[in-house]
């Protein structure tokens, strides 16, 4: 039996491009690769290491079956990665590193194998070749990222529509779910009214009120109801968050990333609206009045 290693397969996550591909077809052809380089290797395949629709180039994401596969490198149950191509295991310096450690150390035979070549990483001219590649794979990864946050800036400038998964309240075109629209409006009213925002949340709740990203099974958090009931975008504004930010901080108001024209005016967008802005502005206020545990929401005057 040869070297055991670990085949690793790996596609960029889905809308990263805009292109809407799922990526599995991308990583079938990954394995079958990977198993054509196997065979002429005289290598056995420990385990198929599969993360479909991450991203190897964004630091906060997370992929299981690479965190696995490092794991299986370190204890010794491989010896070794086969892959498609470097960058499909790694975009980031800083995890290549960590890799060279886990080769530099091991007290046994080791390999990298690529459809692209071997990277001897116990070889100076090996590691250089690897550090070299996987540069350049950040650099273009970092290019990329910055012409698609400049495309979403400009999509959202115009006023166009979010892309991506619809927003309770929305069908996919842009057009209202009149029944999630009128569950919006109805609550809005109801907190204008006195109601607390914890009671929307356990009426919506106690009719499994669901929104297109809510899990099978569940209903929507209490969080979620909260930013459902103030979204700028249910009375038409246009909000930009860049990745940046979103990936930096945790809860995010979109009030703080409303784009503005060159008169000061907010960008208003192509979507129907659900309520106006002067009734959306009310229900912020008053949530804003309330307690820091968002349970004690006072009333608004009349």
């Amino acid at each position: 039996m040869g070297i055991v290693v670990g085949g690793y397969a790996r596609i960029s996550d889905v809308g990263e491009l805009g292109d809407g591909r799922d990526g599995k077809e991308g990583v079938v052809r990954q394995q079958d690769d990977v198993h054509v380089l196997l065979k002429g290797r005289g290598l056995t395949l420990g385990r198929m290491y599969v993360d479909n629709d991450l991203s190897a180039f964004k630091r906060r994401v997370f992929r299981p079956d690479y965190q696995d596969l490092i794991h299986d490198l370190e204890v010794g149950a491989i010896s070794g990665i086969a892959a498609y191509n470097i960058d499909r295991i790694t975009r980031q310096p800083r995890e290549l590193e960590h890799i060279i450690d886990i080769y530099e150390t091991a007290r046994r035979p080791m390999v990298f194998a690529t459809t692209a070549g071997d990277y001897d990483l116990a070889t100076e001219d090996g590691r250089f070749n690897a550090r070299l590649y996987v540069m350049i794979a950040n650099k273009f990864s970092a290019d990329a990222a910055r012409r698609v946050a400049r495309q979403k800036k400009s999509h959202a400038t115009s006023g166009k529509t979010h892309q991506g998964q619809r927003a309770f309240g929305w069908k996919q075109d842009g057009t209202l779910e009149d029944w999630e629209a009128e569950l919006i409006n109805r609550a809005q009213l109801d907190i204008l009214n006195g109601k607390l925002v914890a009671e929307v949340h356990n009426e919506w709740a106690e009719k499994a009120i669901q929104g297109p990203q809510t899990p099978e099974g569940k209903s929507l958090s209490y969080t979620s109801v909260r930013y459902i009931l103030t979204n700028p975008r249910l009375c038409g504004y246009r909000a930009y968050i860049p990745v940046a930010v979103r990936e930096k901080q945790g809860r995010i108001d979109p009030w703080d990333h409303i784009l503005e024209r060159t008169d000061g005016s907010p960008v208003v967008g192509d979507w129907d609206k659900v309520c106006s802005p002067d009734q959306v502005r009310a229900v912020v206020d008053v949530l804003n009045r309330g307690s820091p545990r968002d349970g004690d929401v006072r009333r608004a005057p009349p």
